[in-house]
């Protein structure tokens, strides 16, 4: 205990992880904060990457890879994963963290890219100048098989429940669009719809096109962008 707390170093770590889970239990956190972790990934990962890249690159470049060399590919794939986590997590929130951003392949690239730096990693000791005998076959088969059931559980229950968020907010927007515009035109039909419509409540938003359909604030506008009374 007392080698323990006289470690600078892991009681330093130790600090900042329980401080990191003090802030996230505050209602203080916000975008900036995401954005400041953001930055200390981009940063982290570029100095290692600005240390370490070049030597790597020569040894990829060589072809000779050896268990320490196989190490230092992994920790710069590691470090290049994070300079795109982090350059990834400013820009979401430079653009005010949009939702739809988020659980697809540009978000997880950077995740990947750690992943695969971190197996190279758990590698390494095993490889040599002579040959390369990764771990038993068996281990690596129950690793994949634990994290492909776990992730598929996981982004399952998260996929139904974002998709049913998604449903409730377009429903919610439509019905608020249809509530607060007066007259709606329909471009493929080229009719206008008012509130007395009895096919007001069957429109969709959008067009085929994808643009929102027009609003107008009255029948004599909607008649004089081209738009006729339902027959």
């Amino acid at each position: 205990m007392r080698r323990m707390t006289s470690n600078r170093l892991l009681v330093g770590a130790l600090a900042l992880v329980v401080g990191y889970w003090l802030v996230g239990a505050l209602p203080i956190w916000s975008g900036y904060m995401n954005a400041t972790v953001s930055g200390l990934l981009l940063i982290a990962g570029a100095l290692v990457m600005a240390s370490w890249g070049k030597d790597a690159y020569q040894v990829v470049k060589s072809g000779v890879v050896e268990g320490p060399q196989l190490a230092l590919i992994g920790v710069t794939t590691i470090a290049a994963g994070s300079v795109y986590s982090g350059a990834f997590g400013l820009l979401w929130a430079i653009a005010g963290e949009p939702m739809e951003w988020l659980g697809t392949p540009y978000s997880a690239f950077g995740r990947y890219t750690m992943a695969i730096g971190f197996v190279l990693q758990f590698l390494s000791p095993e490889a040599t100048a002579e040959r390369f005998r990764p771990p038993r076959w068996y281990y690596i088969a129950g690793a994949v098989v634990l994290i492909a059931m776990m992730s598929f559980a996981l982004g399952t229950r998260w996929g139904d429940a974002r998709t049913a968020d998604s449903a409730h907010r377009i429903a919610d927007l439509r019905q608020s669009w249809l509530a607060s515009c007066a007259v709606i035109g329909n471009p493929r039909t080229m009719r206008y719809h008012t509130m007395a419509s009895p096919y007001r409540g069957q429109l969709s938003m959008y067009d085929q096109s994808g643009e929102e359909k027009p609003c107008f604030a009255s029948e004599e506008e909607a008649r004089a962008a081209g738009y006729r009374a339902p027959g």
